[in-house]
């Protein structure tokens, strides 16, 4: 019975080796469910002092077996603590309420897995290095190995996660993060030198560098939004027939991009977003609101509660990491292709409503340069609300587990803008069920 006990002890010490000094016990100025979760540091490089902020949501439902999804914002230099506080963590700002009070998001992705959220590279949102140079030499390289090397530390402290179905999740500029990250996490999975239960990734209006033409993307986008007029299309088409363009076809299309002027290129659809007074927020992209986000974690209480480095201001993107970024990444086609050679399920899918990275370009890649069948092409799907079965927007599924989704009238940022179609396709692709 001793020696039962014995075992039975040495097997929790084994099992559950999260980190204790981590732990949320308690946060300010959250009206909600607290539930398991983890915020702090993992040392990236001991030598340059580089440290990456992490904040983990444990499943609200079976922990143990349910998938641990890491989320990237993009940028470069965006928080990921913008998706954590405004799309898909356990909770949202309640908006009529004069300062940041934290509810319960229905729609949280922790619902249904384990989440990991990753300020990356050094110098975004709480994640900071002792050496200079890493806010002036940042590049897609650079990145894609810190963000592995932090990914393999943070098992280390958290190895009871290990036989969980790993995905990588992400947006905007997460269009070169994730599959870049996921690269190095494949080829470490083929060699056996990092031996976890790698099943997919998803890219929400993601750049991929796929070369396509700006007629292709931006053009026909803004006619097919009622942006610029059908003679000025028509004008257009007519004077961009030369390559490299004339200066007639170049100065269209400036003219058509400037019909975007105060529109919210991240939704056009929504109104323009105009800063409060608050002297701590910089970095903030145009029409953004991050005033809640901006206040809530300079809070002396909050940074503490987190167990964050009380000297580093918060903001939502970084203005030295986004100045001095080297975007190193050619095309990321090569990249999905090989994902998905090797059994790892992609989903790309585009807020319809997005200027910023339009889903024309999405899904104009997706459709020439993957080279793959279409099984379900271009048709509508749903979920269903308080009114019953809704479009959510429309789909195409392609042979290997390969598939690109848009979402009806939502804009960059699909989970903030449209929550519920967003858990329902976060749900159907983890449990592998077709949108």
């Amino acid at each position: 019975m001793i020696q039962l006990s014995l075992i039975a002890i040495l097997l929790v010490d084994i099992v559950f080796c999260a980190v204790p000094a981590d732990r949320i016990t308690s946060l300010p100025s959250m009206n909600g469910t607290l539930g398991t979760q983890y915020s702090g540091y993992i040392q990236i490089d001991a030598a340059a002092g580089r440290r990456f902020h992490y904040w983990f949501v444990e499943a609200a439902q079976n922990p143990t077996m349910a998938p641990l999804v890491l989320w990237l914002n993009g940028g470069p230099g965006c928080s990921s603590m913008d998706g954590f506080l405004y799309e898909n963590g356990p909770w949202k700002f309640d908006t009529t309420s004069a300062s940041p009070l934290l509810r319960d998001n229905p729609y949280s992705w922790h619902l249904v897995a384990n989440m990991l959220f990753l300020e990356s590279p050094a110098g975004v949102g709480f994640s900071y290095s002792t050496s200079s140079s890493d806010y002036n030499d940042q590049s897609d390289d650079l990145t894609s190995l810190n963000n592995y090397n932090f990914l393999k530390a943070w098992y280390k402290l958290y190895p009871e996660y290990m036989s969980n179905p790993f995905w990588v999740t992400g947006e905007s500029y997460g269009g070169i993060y994730v599959p870049s990250l996921a690269n190095r996490v494949l080829s470490g999975v083929l060699d056996k030198s990092f031996v976890i239960p790698f099943k997919g990734i998803m890219v929400g209006n993601g750049v991929a560098n796929s070369g396509a033409d700006d007629i292709t993307v931006d053009i026909n986008f803004l006619f097919g939004h009622g942006i610029i007029s059908n003679l000025l299309y028509k004008n257009i088409i007519a004077a961009c027939t030369t390559n490299p363009p004339s200066s007639q076809c170049n100065s269209l299309k400036s003219q058509a991009r400037n019909h975007m002027n105060d529109i919210d290129v991240y939704n056009l659809y929504a109104d323009c977003y105009h800063q409060r007074s608050i002297d701590i927020v910089t970095g903030v992209p145009p029409c953004t609101d991050a005033y809640y986000s901006t206040t809530y974690l300079n809070t002396a209480a909050v940074k503490s509660a987190i167990h964050v480095n009380p000297s580093v201001t918060w903001a939502i993107c970084s203005d030295p990491v986004g100045r001095s970024y080297n975007r190193t990444r050619q095309s990321m086609i090569p990249i999905h292709k090989r994902l998905i050679q090797n059994g790892i399920k992609v989903l790309i899918y585009s807020g319809d409503s997005d200027f910023s990275v339009p889903y024309t370009d999405s899904e104009y890649w997706t459709s020439t340069q993957m080279g793959l069948t279409a099984t379900r092409e271009w048709q509508a799907w749903f979920y269903t609300d308080n009114e019953g079965q809704q479009v959510a927007g429309f789909v195409t599924d392609y042979q290997g587990g390969f598939t690109f989704a848009t979402i009806k009238g939502s804009g960059h940022m699909v989970p903030q803008y449209a929550p519920q179609p967003s858990f329902v396709f976060f749900q159907r692709f983890l449990a592998g069920t077709p949108l």
